[in-house]
């Protein structure tokens, strides 16, 4: 399962200090992620360059993308795949959701993805 997750500054100012969080959701198990917008321009505005937090978490961590400054109207798109476990049962359902805050940004939630094993 790939997930993508973009964040956009809807605000009239810079969005400072961004952080991206989603769990590795429970049945699952990290493959990859990737911060696919390591260059973003928006509007004119300068580059920024995306960088990824620390490693593959451990279970119940959460993935973390900092991004130093989001300008306004610009979006930053994130990815990571998991891997379903083996154990799994048929017709569960595997949950997930991100979050984005920031310096002067407040919490934003994104709604919950839900995938049923086939």
């Amino acid at each position: 399962i790939t997930y993508t997750i973009t964040v956009t500054n809807t605000g009239s100012g810079a969005a400072d200090d961004v952080v991206i969080e989603s769990h590795v959701p429970d049945g699952t198990s990290l493959l990859s992620w990737v911060c696919n917008g390591s260059t973003v321009k928006a509007n004119g505005a300068t580059s920024f360059t995306c960088g990824s937090v620390g490693s593959a978490p451990a279970p119940n961590h959460p993935l973390v993308f900092a991004v130093p400054s989001l300008s306004p109207g610009a979006s930053i798109t994130e990815h990571f795949t998991v891997d379903i476990d083996p154990n799994v049962k048929h017709n569960s359902a595997i949950v997930d959701h991100a979050h984005a805050y920031g310096a002067n940004a407040d919490l934003a939630d994104s709604n919950i993805v839900s995938v049923v094993v086939r």
